[in-house]
């Protein structure tokens, strides 16, 4: 039992290794490693979106969409 459990020991590390390589990753330092974190971190943030309220009675009309009734 203790020969399967280390030869699949290996196979795991040997693939993790070969998945670092392929990705790149274990050619950078760390703090580029850090910074690839970051910038995954930038990609998955959504911004925001600012919107105008309307002028007139579409105005009046959205501010009582917006009232804490409707949620």
């Amino acid at each position: 039992m203790f020969i399967l459990n280390l030869f699949v020991g290996v196979i795991l590390d040997n693939f993790q290794i070969i998945k670092e390589e392929m990705g790149g990753i274990r050619m950078l330092t760390d703090e580029q490693k850090d910074w690839v974190e970051i910038q995954k971190l930038f990609m998955k943030q959504i911004p925001d979106v600012l919107v105008k309220p309307p002028n007139g009675f579409r105005n009046l009309m959205w501010r009582l969409s917006k009232n804490i009734v409707f949620e």
